[in-house]
């Protein structure tokens, strides 16, 4: 699955089967069939809005809680 062009600064995710996904984020793993989701800031499978943690529904910009995510500007 290609990577969402939004996603949450908060939102990480797990691969029941150990990949690592994502390239530059690998914890942030783009396969929402095989992987569970949860925030940092609740540190549970939901957000500060109650709201599911996953990939589908936080790069939502139209969520509360939603943070765009920190760039790297090394190199």
């Amino acid at each position: 699955m290609e990577s969402p062009a939004n996603y949450c600064r908060y939102l990480r995710g797990k691969n029941a089967y150990g990949t690592l996904e994502g390239g530059d984020k690998p914890f942030l793993n783009f396969d929402p069939a095989s992987s569970t989701y949860w925030c940092l800031l609740t540190m549970g499978p939901v957000g500060p809005d109650s709201q599911p943690a996953h990939i589908t529904t936080c790069g939502n910009e139209k969520r509360k809680c939603y943070t765009v995510p920190k760039v790297d500007k090394e190199g």
